[in-house]
């Protein structure tokens, strides 16, 4: 009888779907990158940009959303705490900001990264979810940054500093990528590109680092933040995805002012590809 109770379970288990979000780190030279991947055409889970009216703690901004993972999003200014670019969360403009590139999350779920002009508005009517501010670290599979053509001025972007990033792999999977070590924008991109983006930005980084993954933060902010970008669960009954989520840590950031590659063995969870 036991035999068929072993059977029983290892049917139970072939029949579980596969999770749609996956974990991985990878290394690029001495520099250990948190990447986590996200197939957007899942019906379990959704991209969402959040948001909010002052710098807040990362707990605060993931609390309630029901969050697998998230990443820092555009940069914000210290003195008023408000976004500098557009931030568009569920139909709604939250803050405004005609600069760099876009990342945009449609009604179907897709993503889609574009270059617009600095000062040129965008019509977000295509999309639920979205923000501006980017820069443009990966192009059609290659390392292209330049953030002075994107009139990007502070010197800080294109020195070596901790960085978050954001990407599109050939099949639409959504990359979300972080390091707390500093590193130059090129380099970013070094790691982007093995993780399997052909489309990728970099978003806020340096104090504002902040990778989320299932009730832990694989790379903490050391101030407060505004606006995240964030996968979560659609539907509540779908607990599976976040019943592997380990309690979060209750201790809050310091509240600063502000905005030969190989893969390492790690703990993945998950099943999400490139």
């Amino acid at each position: 009888m036991r035999w068929i109770a072993l059977l029983g379970l290892c049917l139970a288990a072939l029949a579980r779907p596969a999770s749609p979000i996956g974990y991985e780190k990878v290394r690029v030279g001495r520099t250990t990158y948190h990447v986590v991947k996200a197939d957007l055409s899942s019906p379990r889970i959704e991209a969402a940009v959040v948001s909010a009216p002052k710098l807040v703690s990362i707990w605060r901004l993931v609390s309630g959303q029901r969050a697998v993972a998230a990443v820092t999003g555009t940069f914000f200014d210290p003195r008023s705490q408000k976004p500098v670019a557009d931030v568009f969360s569920n139909g709604v403009l939250k803050a405004s900001g005609n600069r760099a590139t876009l990342v945009g999350f449609d009604f179907f779920g897709a993503v889609q990264i574009r270059d617009v002009p600095f000062g040129k508005p965008v019509d977000w009517s295509e999309f639920r979810h979205g923000l501006r501010g980017a820069v443009r670290v990966v192009t059609k599979g290659r390392i292209r940054p330049d953030p002075k053509a994107q009139r990007f001025r502070d010197p800080r972007i294109w020195g070596r500093a901790a960085r978050t990033g954001l990407g599109v792999t050939k099949s639409g999977k959504l990359v979300l990528i972080a390091t707390s070590q500093r590193v130059h924008l090129r380099e970013l991109g070094a790691a982007m590109v093995r993780a399997g983006v052909r489309e990728g930005v970099a978003l806020d980084g340096g104090g504002s680092t902040a990778l989320y993954y299932r009730g832990q933060l694989v790379a903490r902010p050391s101030r407060l933040l505004n606006n995240l970008v964030v996968l979560r669960v659609k539907d509540p009954s779908l607990s599976d995805l976040l019943s592997q989520a380990r309690p979060a840590p209750k201790a809050k950031p310091k509240a600063k002012a502000g905005g030969a590659v190989k893969r390492v063995a790690a703990k993945k969870r998950g099943s999400a590809e490139r």
